[in-house]
């Protein structure tokens, strides 16, 4: 299963955790630092690490003004890309599948479980998987 925390870590990257005010987390590149707010549930710290760890991947997609305010998120483009990515990353399309074979009754929230992340990034793959023609 993927772990952001590993793979930040395999990239020489280095992961705190501090209380945050305005955002969730956020990636200081020059200084191979992602912070993330220790206050969150670790399935959304997962999440706020993945998508720090996809803009770490895809530089261009660092020009994004504020996004975030907590609980109200300002989407544009690049967050949109980066969001997908990240899913793509914390829900492999092959677990995916086997869960699903195992489990035809799940629901996004059993899925969510399984994969340790919200029913957000659950939804935000489907979308992408429906966008693909693969759902």
């Amino acid at each position: 299963m993927y772990n952001p925390r590993e793979v930040a870590e395999s990239k020489g990257l280095v992961v705190r955790e501090a209380s945050l005010s305005l955002s969730y987390g956020y990636l200081k590149k020059e200084e191979r630092l992602i912070v993330v707010d220790k206050n969150l549930p670790e399935n959304k710290k997962q999440e706020v690490i993945a998508h720090e760890l996809k803009h770490y991947d895809y530089p261009y997609a660092n020009k994004t003004t504020f996004h975030c305010y907590r609980d109200v998120v300002f989407y544009n483009a690049h967050e949109k890309f980066i969001d997908r990515r990240a899913a793509e990353d914390l829900i492999p399309l092959g677990d995916l599948k086997d869960f699903l074979k195992e489990n035809p009754e799940a629901e996004i929230w059993d899925i969510a479980d399984f994969f340790g992340i919200t029913e957000r990034y659950v939804h935000i793959r489907f979308e992408s998987l429906k966008n693909k023609g693969v759902m």
